[in-house]
């Protein structure tokens, strides 16, 4: 149905979902661990053998797919630069010259709803067939913000697509492809983290850090507020332990350290003396997350017989998209 399924079906092929709405897919260990949505992966995404960059790959679901192919090792040759893992190929379903359709619906709990269909026409003999084919999901989210009572990270996308299969001579075969996905809901860019404080360092070099409350602003204070940067919020400790529902030292965030600085928070730790709630689908944040995406893409493949031996192809892709979290 989706793009973590993959993982369940193809030996060697992980996948981990980033920090900022992008994700790494790793193949034999092999993978992108950058967490910018601008940076250049090592697994190739490709739709009908085209590479784009920029995809909703593991948002968007599958649907009225030919097959998807996952090629291992470096695929430059065909696929370019950002294949040096291997290569996901997901080749839709094409136009056929016999009239097909299909439709599914599935309800579950959460007020989960997914429909999926398609039909294929073909409008004039041999020479010209239309498909079209579309998948909504739509569902409650599995975690609560316990500070606005709402329920968080549901579902409601939606996906189209058009491809015309035209044959203007027997030796020749050409596929337009039309996409469109669309998603507006309360995707959470991050799942539950788990935290132990880490209170940072006594001293610098045998300095001894005082504590930042106890200046009211001057060099002293930012000394002592700035070597919160040698802590890291957080220390591990055990997934099991009571600890690991701590919260980040608020002086290792940058935006605290500005505000001491700048003069306009005069006060200490922001989160000392908290905890988060023990439940792991439970987070606390001032406002419910907000997932919006847009995603239209275009394909042009042509294939010409020159002997029987030897076949010209051209492709051309074109993809807009648009994200905003």
């Amino acid at each position: 149905a989706g793009g973590p399924d993959l993982v369940k079906q193809v030996p060697n092929l992980t996948f981990t979902k980033t920090n900022f709405t992008g994700y790494s897919i790793q193949i034999r260990g092999i993978g992108t661990q950058a967490i910018s949505v601008t940076t250049d992966p090592a697994v190739a995404v490709a739709l009908n053998d085209i590479p784009f960059i920029r995809n909703h790959f593991f948002e968007q679901e599958f649907f009225d797919l030919s097959q998807a192919e996952v090629l291992r090792g470096p695929q430059g040759t065909l696929y370019g630069r950002n294949a040096t893992a291997g290569v996901v190929n997901l080749v839709t379903a094409k136009p056929t010259d016999q009239f097909e359709a299909m439709a599914s619906a599935d309800i579950g709990n959460f007020k989960n709803r997914r429909g999926e269909c398609m039909v294929n026409i073909p409008s004039v003999d041999d020479w010209l067939d239309i498909r079209l084919a579309g998948e909504w999901t739509k569902r409650n989210g599995y975690s609560t913000n316990l500070l606005t009572g709402n329920s968080i990270d549901g579902r409601d996308l939606w996906s189209g697509r058009l491809s015309i299969g035209w044959k203007p001579i027997p030796d020749m075969r050409v596929n337009f492809v039309w996409e469109h996905f669309s998603e507006n809901d309360d995707r959470m860019r991050t799942s539950k983290q788990l935290c132990k404080a880490d209170p940072g360092l006594s001293n610098v070099d045998g300095v001894s850090v005082p504590d930042p409350t106890a200046f009211g602003g001057g060099i002293s204070a930012a000394f002592a507020v700035t070597t919160g940067y040698l802590s890291q919020g957080c220390l591990p400790a055990s997934l099991y332990s009571a600890e690991s529902f701590g919260v980040p030292n608020g002086f290792s965030l940058p935006y605290v350290v500005a505000g001491w600085v700048s003069g306009g928070v005069r006060v200490s730790n922001p989160y000392a003396s908290t905890s988060q709630s023990s439940g792991l689908r439970v987070i606390e944040t001032q406002i419910d997350p907000i997932y919006r995406a847009k995603n239209d893409t275009v394909e042009l493949n042509a294939d010409y017989d020159v002997t029987p031996e030897l076949t010209f192809t051209s492709q051309t892709g074109y993809n807009q998209d648009f994200l905003w979290s």
